[in-house]
This record gives structure tokens, sequence and C-alpha cells, in this order.
């Protein structure tokens, strides 16, 4: 059986996705905390996705990167 595979993003549809995915993350780290990146990458994705917001894993990365240099993205075993 042949895997369904989907196009990559084109570029067009990609710009502009990182200051909203930078959004989302902030948003995402604003209501609850993370005990690890696995987790908060999940929520991420799926704020992204109910949002319509395309997001590959460079443009995840690109996001968590710029947040990292504003504040925590994990803080384990600290509970909201």
């Amino acid at each position: 059986m042949q895997a369904l595979t989907r196009p990559p993003p084109k570029f067009s549809e990609m710009q502009g996705t990182k200051p909203v995915l930078v959004a989302v993350v902030h948003d995402v780290l604003n209501a609850e905390t993370f005990d690890t990146i696995a987790d908060l990458c999940d929520v991420v994705k799926t704020r992204a996705a109910r949002l319509h917001i395309p997001y590959d894993a460079t443009a995840m990365t690109a996001a968590l990167t710029a947040v990292k240099h504003a504040r925590p993205l994990v803080r384990p075993g600290d509970r909201r």
C-alpha cells in the first residue's frame, strides 16, 4: 500500500506564520505550565490546528526558540 503524502506548504503559505505561532506559544504558556517540551509542543500544535494556522517542524522550532529567549518553556513540578 502506498503512503499518502501531502506536498510541503508553499513558502507564501508559511510567511507570517512564525509570529502567529509565537503568540500561540505565549498564550498556551499563560494558561498552563508544562513538565516537558513535548507536552508543550502537543498543546501548541493542537491549538494551531484548531485555529487553522499552518505550521511545520521548522516553524514550531523557530517559535519555541523565540519564546525561550523571553521566558522559560517548561517548569517541571510547578503545576497551576
